[in-house]
């Protein structure tokens, strides 16, 4: 039975190249693999496509001619051999959590293909992302990511429609890009505007359109660049000032860090930079308060959290029933960059999982690949016509999915693991995208993880972040706290920690029992069975005052609720006298041209365009309050918050905190 579409055939070509080291001529190839009918111009080039997704997607293919007929030319692919174009890589037992960590950032739904093809090759030589142990921060705008690191490694031109913070709408550009990197939650692209003729920094999740590549770049690229160079050159004038915070005890725990202040001191003093204190005090609001007379960065603080919190005074003037009678604003969608490599690659891994793992799943096995089940029954069915046809029909990869899923004869698909040059700086852009130290990575294995990207991706690879840049590194207690909940989880053992809720004051001990770590907004999360709330937690780490192991270890829980929720403090609020908004209820802010980055930032579910201005007003979701509030906030008064009530109530309520009622 012939493949029926492209990627049963390219796998099948890889089997069957697999299986004579002499290797085959183009006619004998033609002539054994269905699929290859047609014209013969038509036919050599769909044979050249398909040999370059099968170097994309990690197999060797060699070329060569025979030794007395120099015109006669050969194809093979032999097993321990590796293609020009890809490297060869090994990682330590250290250094796999730190490439799970960096592939976690590259959504494989939405990555263009790259994540998926990095995922195959990692699961397919037992190197697992582990959405268990942690989960992604979607890298957005990825097809861009894709296209331009592209562009960079390979020296040319990308085009693109690019939407700026206060344009009504995207602008054609066309640059010459020079690196891809990331900084904090956001990614860039920086390079040389060929319309502008300078150097320009563009925002990725702005970028409204898949890149297109062109001519090769001809300005020069500047040596050695990186992100935070670039970065400093933006920010004008922002030399550190002194500071003093008063700050609730126990609380604020990454501004203590930075600072290197005790859990419970109630005031902290010290030198930062004004852009970075005012993220600090706004991710930390409503626990620091901002003393008046302080020098201009603190006043300017002061101002903009009084022009928020006069914002939301009173009721919006809009209902949820009647921002659903204003227009939808419906954006250009991305186009799919899925490549039949990605295909050939995720296939393949799941025909040698399927091989180690006879029986397997079908639930189990498209979790473990992070697909569907409706999708991994379709790769199940394109394996069926998979096979070294040069044995003919009878060697043909067999699947069943009645008792489970079993493959056999799959282990031509079985390859050295290799990296592309892109798949290597991808790796290093979703290595920057990540908290290592959050993660309990260890700095020596991200550095040497780091090391071995660089080597692969060559000359236009992400640099790394220099020293001293972006946020201060935790403290030896954050990390060891992160060391002992990755501990207590690979043993299967509780331990005791001091958590330090968001909308209470004071601390809790818990007994948890530790199942993994999560990423969402920027922060991690460890996900746990709480003994003492009896149900499955979320615990943000940053909130972890301190933990120690517990060595009375209860028989392990049997049931385990379907959905962590995050452990807020909501009773231990209500005790206080603080009235937490109503998680359930839908959130709607509007949203001036200066503060549309919070599309970004959060899961948008509707958009609707205001009547005769550039205002877009949108109904977003958030598995964290404090991430919504420091958003308004942070859009000094190009947001507001429109529903629910509690929601503007607990703005106000912040804002107080923060500057003190009395002045306003």
């Amino acid at each position: 039975m012939p493949p029926t579409s492209n990627v049963e055939r390219v796998l099948s070509l890889m089997m069957t190249l697999a299986s004579r080291r002499r290797g085959f001529t183009r006619a004998e190839l033609f002539d054994l693999i269905p699929g290859y009918d047609g014209a013969p111009r038509t036919v050599a080039r769909q044979f050249e496509r398909d040999l370059q997704q099968l170097r994309a997607a990690g197999f060797a293919v060699q070329q060569g001619s025979e030794p007395f007929d120099p015109a006669t030319v050969r194809y093979s692919a032999p097993a321990a051999d590796t293609d020009s174009a890809t490297t060869a890589v090994t990682f330590t037992a250290a250094q796999k959590p730190v490439i799970a960590a960096a592939l976690s950032a590259w959504d494989s739904s939405s990555t263009g293909g790259i994540g998926s093809r990095i995922r195959a090759k990692l699961l397919s030589h037992g190197i697992e992302p582990a959405t268990s142990l942690l989960g992604r921060t979607d890298l957005r705008s990825a097809p861009a990511a894709t296209a331009l690191l592209e562009a960079v490694l390979e020296r040319r031109t990308a085009e693109f429609a690019y939407r700026t913070p206060g344009s009504a709408s995207p602008q054609r550009r066309i640059i010459e890009p020079w690196l891809v990197g990331a900084a904090g939650p956001a990614t860039y692209v920086y390079g040389f505007d060929l319309v502008r003729r300078a150097p320009r920094l563009f925002r990725l999740s702005r970028i409204t359109s898949t890149p297109k590549l062109g001519r090769a770049a001809d300005e020069p690229r500047p040596a050695a660049i990186t992100l935070e160079e670039v970065l400093a050159g933006t920010r004008g004038d922002d030399a550190p000032v002194t500071v003093l915070l008063e700050v609730e005890p126990f609380k604020a725990l990454t501004l203590r860090d930075r600072f290197h202040a005790s859990a419970h001191e109630p005031t902290i003093t010290g030198m930062i930079r004004p852009t970075e204190l005012r993220r600090a005090v706004l991710a930390a609001a409503p626990w620091v308060h901002l003393p008046a007379g302080g020098p201009a960065a603190v006043e300017d603080i002061r101002a903009m959290v009084a022009l928020v919190h006069t914002l939301h005074e009173g009721e919006a003037d809009l209902t949820p029933s009647q921002i659903r009678t204003l227009p939808k604003r419906t954006l250009p969608k991305q186009r799919s960059l899925a490549t039949g490599a990605t295909e050939a690659a995720r296939l393949a891994a799941e025909a040698q999982y399927a091989q180690r793992n006879p029986g397997a799943a079908v639930e189990d096995m498209a979790a473990h690949f992070g697909i569907t089940e409706a999708q991994l029954q379709e790769d199940l069915t394109a394996l069926m016509f998979v096979g070294d046809y040069s044995a003919g029909y009878s060697d043909l990869i067999v699947t069943s999915s009645e008792d489970g899923v079993h493959v056999e004869r799959a282990d031509a698909l079985q390859r050295p693991l290799t990296l592309t040059p892109l798949d290597a700086s991808a790796l290093l852009l979703g290595l920057d995208l990540v908290d290592a130290d959050a993660l309990g990575l260890a700095p020596s294995a991200v550095a040497s993880t780091r090391k071995v990207l660089a080597s692969v991706a060559g000359e236009g690879s992400v640099p790394a972040a220099e020293a001293g840049a972006g946020p201060t590194a935790p403290s030896d207690d954050r990390r060891r706290i992160a060391e002992m909940l990755t501990d207590a989880q690979s043993r299967q053992r509780p331990v005791v920690i001091r958590y330090s809720p968001p909308d209470a004051r004071g601390t809790s001990v818990r007994r948890i029992r530790p199942r993994g770590v999560t990423v969402a907004n920027g922060a991690a999360y460890v996900t746990a069975f709480c003994e003492s709330a009896g149900a499955e937690r979320r615990f943000r780490t940053d909130r972890i005052v301190e933990a120690w192991a517990d060595a009375d270890a209860s028989p392990e829980p049997t049931a385990i609720g379907s959905g962590a929720r995050e452990d807020d403090g909501t009773d231990a609020a209500i005790e206080a006298g603080l009235r937490p908004w109503e998680k359930a209820a839908p959130i709607w802010l509007r949203l001036d041209p200066a503060a549309q980055w919070i599309l970004e930032a959060f899961t948008v579910r509707d958009q609707r365009q205001a009547p005769g201005e550039q205002e877009v007003i949108a109904r977003i979701t958030s598995s964290s309050q404090q991430a919504i509030v420091t958003a308004v906030l942070e859009a000094a008064g190009a947001a507001e918050a429109l529903h629910p009530p509690e929601l503007r109530e607990r703005i106000r309520r912040v804002s107080e905190s923060v500057i003190g009622a009395a002045t306003l």
